[in-house]
């Protein structure tokens, strides 16, 4: 009988304080019984005041509130509650759902501990337990939470663990950045920018998105031509709008974008049988039954099904209603690639913008860049049994798929940029942590993707291949006996025995290589160990540790051959190799080595390419080989002394090696900025000059500082950024860290101009603080249609007037000849 069970229970009495207040517990109350009416006068007496759980500055607050039965009743002697409370007043309104909506709101919108410092707010998020409540819903939207159902211990226990996932979520978006080229004008670039949005959170699943902004003034804008970024923090602002999105979305990754515009029935192929990727025999969907339980690592066949709806856009979870479930995985390293195609004729073009991206759900996608819609996506076959996972976010790892950087080949006779009929073009990509595979698809045809092929170690020649971290590049070569062969180069790969920190260099077992292969049919061609080498001073090409670095190449005399290509490695080592046309001969040889120890602090790694750069000044001309040292795979660690160096190669052209260079052959210019002799040469200038140097180092500042992206070089200039760790000193200080940005003169390392505007050149001149949080992309340099100085963007963050274009640009003379 309802009027005999307890209605009413006290509040703990740990939240509230005793020396103040007294339970007043009726003696035929028990613990054994405290359901029974003889509990219900159980009161607290006096007056006690509330303890509140928030304490610290930095904690979050959260409320789950589970319930399997809706409100029924109210009782009289608490109405006062629900119209005398610190947050206003509400109503009994349907037994008090009005007021619990409103109470969740309250503590969500206001500060809960105004003697702690910041703003306190708390958090609720609700679970219906075999009910689905209009209330609970939107509780939890007022409170900031989720909403949650569940029907038995299975879903109650995946509901709390994605609240907790929720909860231990990093509330930051992490950018990178792509820019299209402007098909009519191949020195500028147009106004658009497309990121790449990721955010870190706990369990096997990190949300990602694709979003359209543009470029205008200097400054990244909205839809609506309103400034996108907070300049404060470095993230989008709150009320921001990106191009596709149906509402303003600001910094919220999962909301609007591409994203929003998966629908429920979308394209998705895999390789399983025949080069036509859109053959019904591809198709990753329910009804192909070449698709089977073990592909997928299913449980059942109706799993399998769930997987493969999900895999088509389908919201499982609510199922039998079909709505799409908006989920993009992460982008980590992948970076929007954009390609051009025409499809009117050439006298009448109609131009048309592809953007590919990869994520760690294991998906190639296609993306219109008019409207954000998904034209398709590729998922390999060896990709396919993690899909269980990421379906159904379980597990505790995260999980890694097509996480390698795009490159596109294009056969451009007309060499207008654009993909007209008949033109030929080839994407490339890699895994990175997802794996250690290469595909290639012709995507010639926007909406007919063709498999080419795949590398792997199963491949013959690749057997040393390890994670393919490194970007493919394409170019023509003369190679053996071959003249004009289309290669496809790159490094070794990764060897997961260097994610070891603390330790003294590690020697690995993959990845130690160079390769070039068939650009047409991933066929093998040829690789490092086989290269002449250019004498035993310089070093044995045989000492190349793994080679996560994507290869440097060059065409010095424009001819559309390569003439040479770097790499560097893991044990800080740069090689060099030099390609004789005449013979198809490859000589190499290692040019730097820069450990200089063999110990933990000097265990230094290179992950990304050497910058490379032909410097002309009036005492030289030479070759400068850019590039900073950094342990990628663990960006925290405080062990390792990190630099930058910049190393003058003069052998590459006389075709010679006849060095290999290290830390004692350069400069130590950090902290030389003045000129002391006032005689117009920079300290660190006569440094490298009186001793010879063969080029200069900088030392990083910070403890735990390091270079984890490449440097780009543009009009006798290095851009780079390097990552800080976060330190221990704030107790709430986020675990992203934070970046430099750092602007430098080739030929010394002195900054290159007043940064900070104190009207003098110093030693805090040397970089500036990027304002959003984490690791920072490298800094593309966009040339707009709308101005000549290019604009130089470090994530969300961009600055017109750092650098100029060179005065000594050439102009081409031409004629036409009848």
């Amino acid at each position: 009988d309802r009027d005999n069970q307890r209605v009413n229970r006290t509040s703990h009495p740990d939240s509230w304080d005793q020396k103040k207040g007294s339970l007043d517990t009726p003696k035929t109350c028990t613990q054994d019984n405290y359901s029974a009416s003889a509990c219900a006068p159980e009161a607290i007496k006096n007056s006690p005041n509330y303890i509140s759980p928030i304490t610290e500055s930095c904690q979050t607050s959260h409320i789950v509130f589970l319930t399997d039965g809706y409100p029924t009743s109210h009782h009289l002697r608490t109405n006062t509650a629900y119209t005398n409370w610190s947050g206003g007043t509400c109503s009994s309104y349907n037994y008090g759902a009005d007021c619990a909506i409103k109470i969740a709101g309250f503590l969500n919108n206001n500060d809960q501990a105004p003697n702690v410092t910041g703003k306190q707010s708390v958090t609720t998020h609700t679970i219906g337990f075999d009910i689905d409540f209009k209330m609970l819903e939107d509780m939890a939207a007022a409170g900031g939470g989720g909403y949650y159902t569940a029907s038995n211990k299975e879903g109650l226990i995946k509901a709390i663990t994605s609240i907790v996932g929720s909860i231990a979520d990093v509330n930051t978006t992490f950018v990178s950045s792509g820019v299209s080229v402007n098909q009519l004008n191949r020195l500028t670039h147009n106004d658009e920018l497309y990121f790449a949005l990721f955010k870190p959170a706990a369990g096997n699943i990190w949300p990602g998105n694709l979003k359209k902004f543009k470029l205008k003034g200097g400054k990244i804008v909205d839809k609506d031509s309103e400034p996108a970024v907070d300049g404060g923090n470095g993230q989008f602002k709150s009320d921001s709008w990106s191009w596709w999105s149906s509402s303003s979305d600001g910094n919220d990754v999962q909301k609007g974008g591409a994203a929003e515009k998966l629908g429920t029935s979308r394209k998705v192929y895999s390789n399983l049988s025949g080069p036509d990727l859109t053959s019904t025999s591809n198709a990753v969907k329910d009804s192909n039954t070449a698709i089977n339980k073990a592909m997928l690592e299913a449980s059942s066949d109706d799993d399998r099904s769930l997987i493969l709806k999900w895999v088509q856009g389908i919201d499982v979870d609510g199922l039998p209603t079909v709505k799409a479930h908006n989920v993009i995985g992460d982008p980590l390293h992948s970076k929007p690639t954009l390609v051009i195609y025409n499809s009117g004729s050439e006298a009448n073009p109609t131009y048309d913008t592809k953007v590919f991206l990869g994520t760690n759900h294991g998906f190639l996608h296609s993306f219109n860049s008019a409207d954000g819609t998904e034209n398709w996506s590729f998922i390999p076959k060896s990709l396919l049994k993690g899909l269980s996972n990421i379906q159904k976010a379980s597990g505790d790892s995260h999980e890694y798929g097509i996480d390698g950087t795009i490159f596109v080949y294009h056969d451009d006779p007309n060499e207008n940029g654009v993909v007209d009929s008949g033109e030929k073009a080839y994407l490339y990509v890699g895994m990175r942590r997802g794996g250690n595979a290469y595909y290639a698809l012709d995507i010639s045809d926007p909406d007919k993707p063709k498999f080419k092929f795949k590398i792997d170690p199963q491949t013959s020649g690749f057997a040393s291949l390890g994670d393919t971290w490194s970007t493919p590049i394409i170019g023509k070569m003369n190679i053996g006996n071959t003249t004009n062969k289309l290669v496809m180069i790159f490094g070794g790969g990764y060897d997961e025995i260097q994610d070891t920190a603390g330790t003294e260099p590690r020697p690995s077992g993959s990845g130690k290589v160079v390769y070039i292969a068939d650009a047409l049919s991933g066929s093998y061609i040829w690789d490092s160990s086989k290269a002449t080498q250019a004498g035993q001073s310089e070093g044995l090409i045989s000492d190349m540790e793994s080679v996560p670095s994507t290869v440097s190449v060059i065409d010095f005399d424009a001819d559309g051959l390569i003439d040479n290509f770097y790499v560097s490695d893991t044990k800080a080592q740069i090689f060099r190799f030099d390609v004789d046309k005449d013979t198809g001969n490859i000589v190499g040889g290692k040019i730097a080595s820069l450990q200089s120890a063999p110990d933990i602090q000097n265990n230094r790694r290179f992950y990304y390419q050497p910058d490379v750069a032909l410097i002309r000044t009036k005492e030289e001309t030479f070759v400068s080989v850019s590039i900073g040292s950094g342990y990628r795979a663990h960006p925290l660690d405080k062990n390792i002394q990190d630099y930058f160096y910049m190393i003058k190669d003069k052998g590459i052209l006389t075709k010679k090696f006849d060095m290999n260079v290290t830390m004692s052959d350069l400069a130590d210019i950090t902290g030389l900025v003045g000129d002391t002799n006032s005689d117009g040469t920079s300290d660190a200038a006569e440094l490298i000059n009186t001793t010879n140097a063969k080029g200069w180092y900088l030392k990083m500042k910070t403890s735990g500082e390091k270079v984890i992206e490449r440097s780009i070089t543009f009009g006798n200039i290095v851009l780079f950024t390097s990552y800080v760790p976060p330190g221990s000193s704030k107790v709430c200080e986020a675990a992203s860290g934070s970046s430099r940005f750092y602007a430098l003169k080739i030929t010394d390392g002195t900054p290159y101009k007043d940064r900070n505007y104190d009207d003098k050149v110093d030693a805090d001149d040397y970089y500036t603080e990027i304002s959003a949080p984490g690791i920072s992309p490298p800094p593309p340099i966009i040339i707009p249609p709308d101005q000549l100085d290019p604009v130089v963007c470090t994530g969300t963050e961009c600055e017109s007037g750092l650098i100029k274009v060179p005065d000594s640009v050439m102009g081409t003379r031409w004629r036409k000849n009848d």
